[in-house]
C-alpha cells in the first residue's frame, strides 16, 4: 500500500514554488478565517426573517435556529445550502491568498499524477460499497439498529442537495487543512508525520462545536474526527496530491447525511436510513480497519497507473 509513497513531493512543492513567509501564512489564513464568517452573514439573515415570520426574532434563537433548524420550522436543507455559501467564500479567499501571499496557484493541489475522473469514479463507488457493507454487518448484528424512511420524494431531495452542495463543503475543508496546513506545517517540521498529526488534531477541533461531540463524548468525537483526518493525510501523501482525499471526504459526508444519518449529527435531514443510536465504541474501533482496507484495495488497483495514466 506505501509503495510510490508521495509525502515529501506533495509537501515540499510549497517550498520550492512559493513565498512562504510568516506574514504570507497569517494574512492567507486571516483572509481564510475572515471570509469564511463573512459568508456566514446572509443565511442569518435569512433565518432571522424567517424567525420574524414566525414571531420568534429573539436574537437568542438565531444561533439555536442555525444549529437546529427543525426546532423553528425551517428545513435544515436550505440552512445547509447557507452554511456551503460560506465555504464557498472562504475557497475563494484561500485562492487569492495563495496567489496574492504566495505566488501559487490553488490548482497545484491536485496536480500531477493520480487518479483521473474514471479511476475516482471507480474508487468512490468502493467507498461507497464499503461504506454500506459496515452499515450492514451493524445492522445483521444488532450492533445499531436503523429506521427506513419511505418517504423517498423527501430523501431524494436530501440527496441532490447534498450531491450539489458538499462537494463545495468537503473540498473546502481538505484544501486548507490536507492542503494548505500540511504544506506550511511540513515547511516548520522539515517531516511529513508531525504535519499529519496536528493538521488533523486542528481539524477535530474545528468539529468541536458539533452537537455529536456534545452528545456522544468529547474525546470519543475528537478520536474519530482525528482519525478521519489522518488516513486523509495518507491519501494525500500516496497520491502526492488531494484528489482522492478530496473523494472520500465528499462521499463520506454525502452518505452520512442522505443515506444513513444518526441522531444528533451536524445537520440532521431525511435520510434514507435513520440510526436509533450511534454505537461510538462501534464506530471507533471499525474506522481505523475500514480505512485500511479502503485505501488497501485503492492503492493495489492503482498500479495501471504506470501502464495507463488516463485509467
Amino acid at each position: 500500500m506505501f509503495q510510490n509513497f508521495q509525502a515529501p513531493l506533495f509537501v515540499d512543492s510549497a517550498r520550492t514554488e512559493g513565498d512562504n513567509k510568516f506574514w504570507s501564512v497569517l494574512g492567507t489564513l486571516l483572509l481564510v478565517v475572515g471570509a469564511f464568517l463573512v459568508g456566514q452573514i446572509p443565511l442569518a439573515i435569512i433565518v432571522f426573517v424567517l424567525l420574524t415570520v414566525k414571531g420568534l426574532a429573539h436574537p437568542e434563537n438565531l444561533e439555536l435556529a442555525i444549529k437546529n433548524p427543525q426546532q423553528f420550522g425551517i428545513d435544515s436543507r436550505w440552512v445547509l445550502v447557507g452554511i456551503v455559501f460560506s465555504f464557498a467564500i472562504a475557497t475563494g479567499a484561500l485562492a487569492f491568498g495563495i496567489r496574492w501571499f504566495h505566488k501559487r496557484r490553488l490548482r497545484e493541489f491536485w496536480a500531477g499524477s493520480g487518479p483521473g475522473l474514471p479511476r475516482l469514479l471507480k474508487d468512490g463507488l468502493i467507498l461507497l460499497l464499503l461504506m454500506a457493507a459496515s452499515d450492514l454487518i451493524a445492522w445483521l448484528t444488532g450492533i445499531i439498529p436503523y429506521n427506513f424512511n419511505s418517504n423517498f420524494k423527501d430523501t431524494l431531495i436530501t440527496l441532490l442537495i447534498a450531491c450539489l452542495f458538499i462537494p463545495i463543503q468537503a473540498c473546502t475543508e481538505e484544501l486548507v487543512f490536507r492542503g494548505y496546513l500540511l504544506q506550511q506545517l511540513y515547511l516548520l517540521f522539515r517531516n511529513p508525520w508531525m504535519p499529519a498529526v496536528l493538521s488533523s488534531v486542528l481539524f477535530a477541533l474545528l468539529h468541536g462545536a458539533n452537537p455529536e461531540v456534545q452528545a456522544y463524548g468529547f474525546w470519543p468525537s475528537m478520536a474519530m474526527y482525528f482519525i478521519m483526518g489522518i488516513f486523509f493525510c495518507l491519501m494525500v501523501y500516496l497520491d502526492g496530491n488531494l484528489r482522492l482525499a478530496m473523494l472520500a471526504h465528499t462521499v463520506n459526508n454525502i452518505y452520512g447525511l442522505a443515506i444513513v444519518s444518526y441522531p444528533n449529527a451536524v445537520m440532521e435531514m431525511p435520510a434514507f436510513f435513520m440510526m436509533e443510536e450511534l454505537n461510538v465504541t462501534w464506530a471507533l474501533a471499525l474506522l481505523p480497519v475500514f480505512m485500511t482496507v479502503y485505501l488497501w484495495i485503492v492503492r493495489r488497483w492503482r498500479f495501471r497507473y504506470q501502464v495507463s495514466p488516463s485509467s
